[in-house]
Formats: structure tokens, C-alpha cells, sequence
């Protein structure tokens, strides 16, 4: 879903469970982040979750916002510089969806995920009850890609290659209702989904 038809949808939801992937690269500039555009975005889901929705948030963008934080130039060949960048912008990311969301008396919560956590069923089986739980009790998820696991790409706790393919593991576990895309991106295509869903959600 564009930036723009993602913000002023109507949409007429009832007891729902979305998946809502925000790309916080469309939230940030090189002058930091676009604060208006942000409250907007978070004004929406508020309204959604206040309609009856159980809503689940997979935020990317953890690396560029801890570039920009720091004001230096990240180069995506440096695999130690991606744990680095990462660390330090969840950190502020998680800071802007606490603050923001709790505009509106909603409380959130910070989950790391790697691909392990999808892998190993003990692991799974602990993630799903922690996600009811939350979900039960109207808290909202904020789920990222683990940044240690870009660290070694040969880990067994390696990180998912983009958020889109966390978004769509979430979204088959919890057996989400909806996945919406908030992005500056025009379009992905079909081919793209279908190859993330052959490739890791069958196996």
C-alpha cells in the first residue's frame, strides 16, 4: 500500500488481526524524522485498534535511523556496521512509538525476532502465546528484525533478509486477518510475495 492511500484509507474493520509493516525509511530524512507525518500514522492505528482491532506492528528501518542519529554514512558491505547502526536506532524507534502511542493511552511492546525464533517450534510456540497474551490485553507489538544477527550472517540466529519477510512470518502465525504495507515504495510486485512464500513460509 502507497504512503499515501496507507494514511487516509477507509477502511471498516471489527475485531480484525492486522499486521501493519512500517517503513520508517519514509518517516526519516536527512533532517531526522518527519514527526507530523509519523503522529498521523499513529493517530490512524489508534482509531483502527480503538474500532475493535488487534493490531501488530513490524517496524524496519532500525539501521538507517541509527545512521541518522549519529549523522554518519552507513555502507551496507560492512556487516558489523549494520549490528552497530541497528542497535542504536531501535532504540530511538521504540522511543518514538512509546511516546507517540501513549498520546493516546496505548501501551506498547518491544520484540526482537530472528529467523531461529520461526524455526525452532519450542521458540515459535513461546512467540504465539506471547503475542495472544499481548494482543488480549490490547497492547500493541512492535516487532523488529533482531540487528545481532546481521552481525554473522552464518549464525543460526541470522536475521531476516528484509521486514517484508518478518511481517509475512508474523502475519502466517498469528493467522492475521491483514497485512498492510505503510511505505514510500509505489509498488511491490506479486512475483516478489510469492517467491517470499515459496521460499520461506512453506518450509
Amino acid at each position: 500500500m502507497s504512503e499515501a492511500k496507507g494514511m487516509y484509507v477507509n477502511m471498516v474493520l471489527d475485531n480484525y488481526i492486522i499486521v501493519v509493516l512500517v517503513n520508517i525509511t519514509s518517516l526519516i530524512d536527512e533532517n531526522g524524522c518527519k514527526y507530523n507525518r509519523f503522529e498521523q500514522l499513529i493517530k490512524v492505528l489508534s482509531n483502527i485498534q480503538d474500532a475493535g482491532n488487534k493490531i501488530i506492528i513490524v517496524s524496519s528501518g532500525a539501521i538507517a535511523s541509527g545512521a541518522n542519529q549519529l549523522n554518519m554514512e552507513f555502507k551496507s558491505d560492512e556487516l558489523i556496521n549494520q549490528g552497530f547502526f541497528g542497535a542504536i536506532g531501535q532504540c530511538k524507534i521504540i522511543q518514538l512509538y512509546f511516546e507517540s502511542f501513549g498520546k493516546y493511552d496505548k501501551t506498547i511492546a518491544q520484540i526482537l525476532l530472528n529467523i531461529k525464533d520461526f524455526e525452532n517450534e519450542k521458540k515459535k510456540a513461546e512467540l504465539l502465546k506471547t503475542l495472544d497474551f499481548l494482543l488480549h490485553m490490547q497492547i500493541i507489538p512492535i516487532i523488529q528484525n533482531d540487528c545481532i544477527g546481521h552481525m554473522n550472517w552464518n549464525s543460526v540466529d541470522k536475521c531476516f533478509e528484509d521486514c517484508i519477510i518478518l511481517s509475512l512470518a508474523v502475519t502466517f502465525l498469528i493467522k492475521a486477518d491483514k497485512m498492510i504495507i505503510y511505505s514510500d515504495v509505489d509498488s511491490i510486485s506479486d512475483n516478489y510475495f510469492e517467491n517470499v512464500y515459496e521460499s520461506f513460509i512453506l518450509q
